[in-house]
């Protein structure tokens, strides 16, 4: 599709997007008390198994209940369905009391074996948030309010797994049929409307009547409503027909002149994985200095002030602050230092550069040039590949490339490990490790519930990546949403965008947390 139609294709969209926002709104009997949000994607799937956090994270907010739910401020875990759990001394069995009153849509009864059903059908899933259950062994049911996760090994995510995705609670009598991935069968407050909803264009909640927590969504409907192009969502909430919406940097002035309620979070942090550190596809890779190398011949102040226009901080570690594993001073590991990068390409016997084949990844802002000349100044000769948008993370994480782009979010700590760094991790396309390392992943998850000795354990495994350049981070960038001036809210932590029960009505401030 030519640009202009794709543009075209947009506005469209959003433009029927926006007049299904105003029936809602407006028709016979319609309740007064609606939250309207607008999101940047679509939702793909309502099943349990199969959803993903981020940015839609919203839509299954609405229908899903979670086990425990997430404390903003302590980032500690708190009851929801369950009002009590512990683990024994090895931290291999976490057991969880139930609420009695807790009721799917259908009326029947949330028990453990919906709460086993739904571990075990994420367990066994493909769906991108499979891996929070990868050490589960089995849920052993004791009785309809008490059930037992049984792990492999100590798993320091699992408490926050079971406050967002992991812990989500579908309707067992559905869990694997094609319907769930419509019309969700969920216990949570709001149940799809599905005469007033459009896939693609406009979803309609309603209160689910049943709900045992009705002072956490008090709301008694909530529309959502996916509209891709930035400017559209901009205009939606100057002209009121949306409350709340996520943002890019762009539209930052625009909303702070307007009066918006705009709160920053980082969440995020771009830049380079260097995968190939045995040189198996790139055999400079192998060397470590080359990996220094690549970390100091870009200018990351640079890419965050003309890219993210300065939302968000520039930063040499994966983790982000205020979580385990963020040591600050890395932060100032490698300078943009152009000469130091030529010092270390010479001692690792590559004075006159090498060949480095990239994909494609400047969808939109305008680095990849950049980023290209820089490397090329030092003597890395890069030569970019094209690849589909839209399969651009199964090839890189296939081990096609010993070098790509990436915007990864960061999440809790121990799951930023997993996903990243182990030999059987998502983003290590190219099953690379050492003792070292796993003698240190191992260490703290070990050390896991011996607070100052799991924090300690989380910095080595940083300093360790760090020192050996596994990455080439740029910054860390704020995620961007905002109210009109009758809502506040608040950030969920490692979020891109509010949960549901933080909207409340009148002028308020957000909890503010920029990188």
């Amino acid at each position: 599709m030519k640009r202009s139609r794709l543009i075209l294709a947009l506005a469209t969209a959003a433009v029927l997007a926006l007049s299904l926002i105003g029936c809602a709104g407006s028709q016979s009997g319609a309740p007064s008390n609606v939250l309207r949000l607008a999101t940047a994607v679509d939702n793909d799937t309502f099943d349990p198994a199969q959803l993903a956090g981020g940015a839609k994270d919203n839509y299954w907010q609405a229908v899903y209940d979670t086990v425990l739910k997430l404390n903003y401020q302590t980032r500690e875990p708190e009851p929801n369905l369950a009002t009590q759990w512990s683990y024994n001394s090895e931290f291999t069995e976490l057991t969880v009391k139930l609420r009695d009153d807790v009721f799917f849509s259908d009326g029947s009864k949330v028990t453990a074996d919906a709460i086993k059903a739904n571990a075990i059908a994420l367990r066994d899933s493909a769906g991108s948030s499979a891996i929070m259950m990868a050490n589960l062994v089995d849920v052993k049911v004791v009785d309809p309010t008490t059930a037992i996760y049984q792990l492999t090994a100590p798993d320091p995510a699992f408490l926050g797994y079971l406050t967002t995705v992991g812990g989500a609670i579908g309707n067992p009598k559905h869990l694997g049929s094609t319907d769930i991935a419509t019309f969700p069968a969920g216990s949570g407050p709001y149940v799809l409307d599905r005469d007033r909803t459009v896939a693609g264009s406009n979803y309609v909640f309603v209160r689910n009547d049943q709900y045992w927590n009705k002072d956490d969504f008090p709301y008694d409907e909530i529309t959502i409503t996916p509209i891709v192009e930035l400017s559209a969502r901009v205009n939606a909430l100057k002209s009121n027909q949306i409350d709340g919406a996520v943002f890019d940097p762009d539209a930052r002035a625009e909303l702070d002149a307007s009066g918006m309620n705009v709160g920053a979070q980082a969440v995020d942090w771009r830049g380079l994985m260097l995968v190939d550190r045995e040189g198996k596809k790139t055999p400079a890779m192998a060397d470590v200095r080359v990996r220094q190398a690549i970390n100091y011949a870009l200018d990351k102040d640079s890419f965050l002030k003309n890219i993210q226009l300065g939302e968000g901080r520039a930063t040499t570690q994966i983790f982000i602050p205020d979580d385990f594993g963020y040591v600050k001073a890395l932060d100032n590991r490698y300078p943009y230092d152009p000469n130091k990068a030529r010092q270390l390409l010479r001692e690792a016997g590559y004075g006159g550069g090498f060949d480095l084949v990239m994909p494609a990844f400047d969808f939109r802002s305008g680095v990849q040039p950049v980023m290209v000349q820089q490397l090329a100044d030092v003597g890395i000769r890069v030569k970019i590949e094209q690849v589909v948008p839209d399969q651009y993370n199964s090839v890189m994480k296939s081990g096609q490339y010993s070098a790509f782009w990436i915007q990864l979010t960061s999440g809790d700590a121990w799951r930023n490990v997993m996903k990243n760094l182990p030999a059987d991790a998502t983003w290590n396309g190219f099953k690379t490790e050492t003792p070292e390392l796993a003698g240190l992943i191992r260490a703290a998850q070990f050390a896991y519930g011996k607070d100052e000795e799991y924090k300690a354990a989380m910095a080595k495994i940083s300093e360790y990546i760090v020192e050996n350049a596994y990455f080439a981070p740029w910054y860390r960038v704020n995620s961007l949403f905002a109210t009109n001036d009758t809502f506040s809210y608040t950030f969920t932590p490692w979020a891109t965008t509010p949960e549901l029960r933080t909207y409340r009505k009148g002028p308020g401030s957000q909890t503010d947390q920029p990188a």
